[in-house]
């Protein structure tokens, strides 16, 4: 796996409240979140970074995946540059944190929230359907 668009599927098991570094804090209830994020140097490193559980927390995403019940499950990964556009296209059919992980984009959130998995990853399957084709449609060519 090499340079791309990642999903990094964490689970929360009980309610939590965070200190997301300059977002505040943030309610996590139990359930289901997806992170939209990419690596432009390659995700695998990034993906590594999340599964850690002791960093220097950095990015929002750094806080969540710190706090106790909270756990990383898996990820889904995409050859593309769509970090944007996904997040976009998954704020219009998944609950979000308003503002985490997004400074540099125009999407309302890059953190996605769903009580059940397989709603979640459905959710996810029709966005990632809707943003490959457009992105593949525009010629776009896949990072690696």
């Amino acid at each position: 796996m090499e340079r791309g668009t990642y999903i990094l599927i964490l689970r929360v098991t009980k309610s939590r409240r965070v200190n997301v570094g300059s977002l505040g804090y943030v309610t996590l209830t139990p359930g289901y979140y997806f992170y939209v994020g990419s690596g432009k140097r390659g995700v695998n490193h990034r993906i590594r970074r999340h599964f850690a559980r002791k960093k220097k927390p950095h990015w929002h995403i750094d806080y969540v995946t710190t706090a106790s019940d909270v756990y990383p499950i898996g990820y889904l990964y995409v050859p593309l540059f769509v970090e944007e556009d996904l997040a976009r296209c998954l704020s219009r059919n998944l609950s979000f944190l308003k503002g985490f992980g997004c400074s540099d984009s125009r999407a309302p959130s890059h953190m996605f929230y769903s009580d059940d998995l397989k709603r979640g990853l459905s959710a996810i399957k029709e966005a990632l359907t809707t943003v490959v084709r457009k992105s593949l449609s525009r010629g776009e060519t896949y990072a690696n």
